[in-house]
C-alpha cells in the first residue's frame, strides 16, 4: 500500500469546517520500486529513457506507473495520482474493511470491503473479468488492469462474486463505471446483479464491455470490437472513460406452459394447497429465437460429441453422465458429472477441455449446423430420420429450471404455431418456418447483420432505445448459416413492441442471448418491455 500523508479540511457535503473530520482526497505518495523498468521507459522529470543500464537502477511507481531515474527521483514533484488514467482509482484510505467478512468465494455475495463516499471528480472503474469466456486470455488481462485501477476495483469470477464488489461500492454506485470483460453472457450477469441489488428508479451505473467471448454481439453494435486480442489496455480505459452514455433496451420473456387443469386441482391452486403451475421468466438483452437456431446451438450444451449416445446400452451400474448449467446469466458453465451407483458422486469441471477458444467454438457452431442441415437433406429425400436422442434414463433428475436437454435432435418447421404482434387480434402462422428470431439488436450469430438487408429495402431502421423489436424467419439451418454470413438474409415478419408466440409442439429448442434449452410443450412465449440500461458506445467499427 502506498504511504498517506492526511490533511484536514472541509469534507464535500458538510456544513463547517472541522479538525476531527478526513479530507477525502489527501495527498498520496509514490511507492517506489527499484528497476525492472519497461522497455520503453522515459524518465517523468527528465524525459530521457530511464532503466536501460545493465543494473538494477531507476524507479518505477507501483501505483501510477511513473519511471524516474534515481538522479531524478529528488525532482519529482506532486502527489501519486494513484494511476496512469486520472480518476479512475479509489484511494485506499476510502476502503474499509466489511465486518463479519472471512474469506473470497465465488458463491459468496456479502462485499468484503466497503466505499461510503468519493471525492468530487472521481469515477471509479469498476472491473469484472470472466477467465472462462470464449478467448480465455484473462491472464495478461488482469496483467493490465492491476497497473491501472486499485487492485480492490476488480473481480475474477472465478474466484469472487461481481455481487460481492458491486455491494462493497453500493452507495456510491451510481458515480461509477463498470468495464465486463467477457461475453454477452457476462453482461447480462452483470446486469442481472444490477437489477437485485438496485431499487426501482435508481440510478445505474453505465457498463462498458471488453469483449472476451464467442459472439460478442452487444459488444460489436456499441463500438467495443468483435473480441480482444491483445490490444493496449490502457488504451481501451481511456476509450471507456471517454465513451459516451447511451440506452439499452432489455425485454422480459416469460414462458408459461399449457395443461389441461381438472377441477380439483383448480380448486386446490385456488386454496394454495396444490403447487401453481412453473413460469420461466428471463430478462432478453440480444435476442430470442425458437426452432433450428436454437437447436443449432444447443448441442455446445448438451455435449453430444462426447458421445453420449454410446451410452444407451450401459448397464445399470455404469458411469452416466449429464452437463448441468448452474445459471443462465452466467457466462462460465459449469458442467457437473454425475457418476451413479454406490458412491453418486458429484464432480466439477471448471471448462470443457476441447471448448477452449472463441474461434474453436465458431467452429463447433458451423460443423453442427452443417449436421443439422444434412439429416434434413436426407430426411427430405426419404433416406433416413433423423437421429434418435438418448434414453432419459441416462439422464439424472435435476431441478426444472436448471435441466438440460438431451442431445439435440433435427425438429419440423414450427408447425401449428401462431405468433402475434402487438394487441393485433390477427395470427400469424409460424407453420412454414424453421425458425423465428426475435432481435433487440442489430447484430446477430457472433456479428451477422442479417437486418442489413431489410433496412436497405425500407423496412424501419433497428435501434437499441426504440422501444422496438425487430422479427425475422429462416426456413432451414442453410439459411440460417447464409444469413449470418451475408449470403441471403432472413423473412422479415415485422416489428413491435409486444410479442406473445403459441407453441403447440410436445417440445421445441429456445435460446435468448445464446443461452439454449429444450422447452416442454405447448407452451406460450410472451416478450414485453423490461427497462432501459445504461450502457458505454466505443469507437471500434471493426465489430
Amino acid at each position: 500500500m502506498a504511504r498517506l500523508t492526511q490533511k484536514y479540511g472541509k469534507r464535500r457535503g458538510s456544513g463547517s469546517t472541522s479538525s476531527s473530520s478526513t479530507d477525502l482526497s489527501p495527498r498520496a505518495e509514490h511507492q517506489w520500486v527499484e528497476g525492472n523498468l519497461p522497455l520503453n521507459a522515459v524518465c517523468t522529470v527528465c524525459t530521457v529513457a530511464a532503466g536501460s543500464e545493465p543494473a538494477l537502477a531507476d524507479f518505477r511507481c507501483v501505483w501510477c506507473q511513473h519511471t524516474v531515474h534515481t538522479a531524478c527521483l529528488a525532482d519529482l514533484e506532486g502527489p501519486c495520482p494513484l494511476s496512469p488514467i486520472p480518476d479512475v482509482a479509489v484511494p485506499p484510505h476510502l476502503i474499509s474493511p466489511a465486518p463479519n467478512w472471512t474469506r473470497i468465494s465465488p458463491t459468496r455475495k456479502e462485499p468484503r470491503f466497503l466505499v461510503q463516499d468519493l471525492p468530487e471528480g472521481l469515477v471509479p472503474l469498476l472491473c469484472v473479468i470472466n477467465p472462462s469466456s470464449g478467448s480465455q486470455n484473462s491472464p495478461a488481462l488482469l496483467h493490465a488492469l492491476y497497473a491501472i485501477v486499485n487492485p480492490v476495483q476488480i473481480v475474477d469470477t472465478s474466484r469472487e462474486n461481481p455481487e460481492s464488489l458491486l455491494r462493497g461500492f453500493l452507495p456510491v454506485l451510481d458515480r461509477c463505471r463498470i468495464l465486463v470483460c467477457g461475453g454477452d453472457g457476462t453482461v447480462g450477469w452483470v446486469f442481472s446483479i444490477l437489477d437485485k441489488i438496485l431499487p426501482t428508479g435508481a440510478t445505474r451505473p453505465p457498463v462498458a464491455i471488453l469483449p472476451l467471448g464467442t459472439g460478442n454481439d452487444l459488444a460489436r453494435i456499441l463500438g467495443w470490437g468483435a473480441g480482444w486480442a491483445g490490444e493496449d489496455v490502457r488504451q481501451i480505459m481511456q476509450e471507456v472513460v471517454a465513451a459516451e452514455e447511451v440506452d439499452l433496451d432489455r425485454w422480459t420473456l416469460t414462458v408459461e406452459v399449457k395443461e389441461k387443469v381438472s377441477a380439483p386441482t383448480r380448486v386446490g391452486r385456488a386454496l394454495h394447497l396444490v403447487p401453481k403451475k412453473q413460469v420461466k421468466t428471463l430478462v432478453m438483452n440480444n435476442y430470442f429465437s425458437v426452432g433450428t437456431d436454437a437447436s443449432v446451438g444447443l448441442p455446445l450444451r448438451a455435449f453430444e460429441y462426447l458421445g453420449l449416445e454410446s451410452l444407451q446400452n450401459a448397464p445399470t451400474n455404469a458411469i452416466r453422465v449429464c452437463f448441468t448449467q448452474t445459471s443462465t446469466r452466467r457466462a462460465s458453465v459449469n458442467h457437473s458429472i454425475f457418476v451413479q451407483g454406490t458412491d453418486r458422486a458429484c464432480v466439477t469441471e471448471r471448462v470443457l477441455q476441447m471448448q477452449t477458444g472463441r474461434h474453436l467454438n465458431k467452429i463447433w457452431y458451423a460443423l453442427i449446423g452443417g449436421k443439422h442441415q444434412f439429416w434434413r437433406v436426407l430426411s427430405t429425400i426419404g433416406i433416413c430420420g433423423p437421429p434418435s436422442p438418448p434414453s432419459p434414463a441416462l439422464v439424472p433428475a435435476v431441478p426444472t429450471d436448471t435441466t438440460p436437454p438431451p442431445s439435440p435432435v433435427l425438429h419440423e418447421p414450427l408447425s401449428a404455431s401462431t405468433l402475434r404482434l402487438d394487441s393485433s387480434p390477427t395470427a400469424i402462422d409460424l407453420t412454414p418456418m424453421a425458425g423465428l428470431l426475435v432481435l433487440n439488436i442489430p447484430s446477430y450469430g457472433g456479428g451477422g447483420r442479417i437486418y442489413a438487408t431489410a433496412e436497405s429495402e425500407g423496412h424501419p431502421l433497428s435501434r437499441i432505445d426504440d422501444g422496438k423489436l425487430e422479427l425475422m424467419s429462416v426456413s432451414s439451418p442453410l439459411h440460417l448459416g447464409a444469413s449470418v454470413v451475408g449470403l441471403s438474409s432472413p423473412s422479415v415478419v415485422g416489428q413491435a413492441t409486444r410479442v406473445r408466440v403459441d407453441i403447440e409442439a410436445a417440445e421445441l429448442d429456445m435460446q435468448v442471448d445464446g443461452e439454449p434449452w429444450r422447452q416442454q410443450g405447448p407452451c406460450s412465449v410472451t416478450i414485453s418491455f423490461f427497462g432501459r440500461q445504461r450502457v458505454l458506445r466505443g469507437t471500434n467499427t471493426t465489430g
